[in-house]
């Protein structure tokens, strides 16, 4: 779904490709074959911390949805024929119901669902070469000269088992230079995020003041891009330094502030250990 279409309208911009022999399965079955389109939606958020956003999972119960509207369209035409162009069609409220559809016994609601439908052929050659596609997209690593130009990666971690930290002293007047490319996968409240990025050491004194970012606004409202860099200079730096990353934003049931979470990172490791000093 594209969360950055304004107004009344939700676009999903996905596309869908079954490989069944319908003409097939209705002849061998003799039964009317139907569609069936439902939307969902999650649940009304429950026991949020009064600082802290909580976190989706515990708020929408799993994957658990609530039906929003439903609507069937039936695939077979009385020539036997599949259904098949651009249809807008109004969804009825729930319950869902089993098809055929007993008008007088089901409620339209305004919201229409606009979708297409396109027949093709296929032959068990082009299911095996779908399959490995499948199978080359998920195994597949790009160059890191590609990286730039990938689209979010839709799993929930990314995998990274190269090496985060480079053997080399790092001698008086070196810099440092952080960069926050994103966020990802944010809390379904939020209306817009900032970014507050500062420096202390184990004694929480502050080596480096607060600097602030907010997203691209051409970015996703879940998956926002920063582009943020902030450059850390010093004459001499401690070893103990942390990098203390705090993201914040309106939550839009309440329109107060509220804090997402943090993260910190050391900047530094024991040369011997390969620890935090």
């Amino acid at each position: 779904m594209n969360n950055k279409t304004t107004g009344q309208d939700i676009v999903f911009q996905e596309e869908f490709r079954v490989f069944l022999n319908l003409n097939a399965m209705i002849k061998k079955n003799k039964q009317q074959v139907y569609l069936n389109l439902q939307l969902l939606e999650k649940p009304e958020h429950i026991d949020l911390q009064k600082s802290i956003l909580s976190e989706i999972q515990n708020n929408c119960h799993g994957l658990d949805f609530d039906l929003i509207g439903w609507q069937y369209l039936k695939l077979t035409q009385e020539d036997g024929s599949l259904s098949t162009g651009r249809f807008k069609m109004n969804l009825f409220k729930p319950p869902l119901r089993r098809p055929s559809i007993n008008a007088t016994k089901v409620q339209e609601m305004e919201e229409v669902i606009d979708f297409g439908l396109e027949e093709f052929v296929y032959i068990e050659k082009d299911i095996e070469d779908f399959k490995k596609q499948m199978k080359q997209k998920q195994h597949q690593k790009p160059k890191l000269e590609e990286i730039k130009d990938i689209h979010l990666v839709n799993s929930q971690y990314i995998d990274n088992r190269q090496q985060q930290w480079i053997n080399e002293q790092f001698k008086r007047r070196h810099g440092i230079d952080f960069y926050i490319d994103g966020l990802r996968f944010l809390h379904d409240k939020i209306i817009v995020c900032k970014i507050y990025m500062e420096v202390y050491n184990r004694r929480y004194e502050k080596l480096f003041y607060a600097e602030t970012a907010a997203p691209d606004l051409n970015s996703m409202a879940y998956n926002p891009t920063f582009y943020f860099r902030r450059e850390l200079r010093k004459e001499k730096f401690d070893p103990t330094a942390i990098a203390l990353i705090t993201v914040a934003t309106v939550d839009k049931s309440t329109n107060y502030n509220r804090i997402v979470g943090y993260a910190a990172i050391n900047l530094f490791l024991n040369p011997g250990t390969k620890s935090s000093p």
